[in-house]
């Protein structure tokens, strides 16, 4: 089983997973049973690397996101905005959308 079907497991079964500097952490625990225990148990590194992955494309995502706002010239209140929208994001369609803003608005080559 991969580190993406655990993590959406959890998230059907109300389960929050983090990374807490190289420490996963599971919320609420109440909503933990004992297979999913057994799961978090035994895909912990595959999790925790998933989870490091996820932070960097959001990190990404949100830069980004930024340089087609500027390309806008849009306020502090769209940028706000986007930045609100990207985070809410669902992490599995994070990466599409950064390909998305990579392809639409490039870094400048300067």
């Amino acid at each position: 089983m991969s580190a993406l079907t655990v993590y959406r497991r959890l998230s059907d079964s109300g389960v929050t997973v983090s990374n807490d500097g190289g420490k996963l952490v599971a919320s609420p625990a109440a909503r933990l049973t004992d297979e999913l225990r057994a799961l978090i148990r035994d895909h912990k590194p595959e999790l925790l690397e998933l989870l490091t992955d996820a932070s960097k494309t959001t990190a990404e995502l949100l830069k980004a996101a930024m340089r087609a706002c500027d390309h806008h010239g849009d306020s502090k209140a769209a940028r706000d905005q986007m930045r609100a929208e990207c985070l809410a994001t669902p992490p599995a369609l994070q990466a599409d959308l950064l390909t998305h803003f990579k392809q639409t608005y490039p870094e400048s080559k300067t």
